[in-house]
């Protein structure tokens, strides 16, 4: 049997922010671990201010393209 907590990795994958730096119903490329199973957790790493100003106003914008297109 494998054991799925064994076969951990990180990686910077296109996921759901779920509520990381403050962002939901957005996906952006961010740091997951992903099991052995592909599912992946959010690995929310220290911004600084800046950055996570940054990373907010990325997903604003892509919000506001994706209310644009009605999607």
């Amino acid at each position: 049997m494998v054991n799925p907590a064994a076969n951990r990795k990180i990686a910077v994958i296109g996921v759901g922010a779920g509520g990381a730096y403050g962002i939901d119903n957005c996906c952006l490329s961010l740091p997951a671990v992903l099991d052995a199973r592909g599912r992946a957790d959010v690995l929310a790493s220290p911004l600084t201010g800046e950055e996570e100003k940054a990373l907010r106003q990325s997903a604003g914008i892509l919000k506001e393209v994706i209310g644009r297109l009605g999607l």
